[in-house]
């Protein structure tokens, strides 16, 4: 995967290909002259506690008033 940084907007641009015409997809500006760097992928460890909701106990939505 590779980057470019638009010159114009300066919005990061991802492609798997660095040798093809390369458009913006924010400001539609020809970034196929732009040097093209290797994009690096970080992951982030989220604990899985991060993703469940509050379930509460169920008896928040029986009270009335």
């Amino acid at each position: 995967m590779y980057k470019k940084l638009c010159s114009q907007c300066y919005q990061p641009s991802f492609s798997s290909s660095k040798s093809n015409q390369w458009i913006c997809p924010v400001c539609s500006k020809d970034l196929t002259s732009h040097k093209a760097i290797q994009a690096v992928h970080a992951v982030k460890k989220i604990p899985l506690s991060a993703y469940q909701p509050n379930m509460g106990t169920g008896y928040e939505f029986d009270r009335k008033g």
